[in-house]
């Protein structure tokens, strides 16, 4: 019956699996080895959010389609009512801007500027 059944049996080749890296560990290491992705990310402000219907892969576009950035180079992104704020490389912020400027976002034009966290927003 169901009350004592055998133990579970694995196949051999799931029996014992050296643990894999998680997809921290890997998103890490992609970082570290990809010569593409710059160390410091600098963040953008962008004056559309959720009331907009914005979602991170609107931006995520946006920015990939209007630079020379590609997807994975683009993070993190927060959206959040109003305004959104993502990470691009320190080196491509002022062409991003430049950039979103020039286009728009859902059919509305975009404000950005650099994103700079000041003492009175700091948690």
């Amino acid at each position: 019956g169901f009350g004592r059944s055998a133990p579970l049996r694995l196949p051999r080749a799931l029996a014992h699996q050296p643990s894999r890296p998680g997809r921290a560990e890997r998103a890490e290491r992609r970082h570290r080895d990809d010569p593409s992705i710059a160390s410091e990310t600098g963040r953008i402000y962008i004056g559309l959010g959720r009331a907009a219907r914005v979602n991170p892969g609107d931006l995520v576009g946006c920015i990939a389609n209007e630079t020379n950035l590609t997807g994975r180079q683009i993070g993190p992104i927060k959206v959040a009512e109003r305004f959104s704020i993502v990470g691009v490389p320190e080196n491509a912020v002022d062409d991003v801007i430049a950039a979103l400027k020039r286009t728009t976002i859902k059919g509305k034009k975009v404000t950005a500027r650099r994103y700079v966290e000041d003492a009175r927003t700091r948690t």
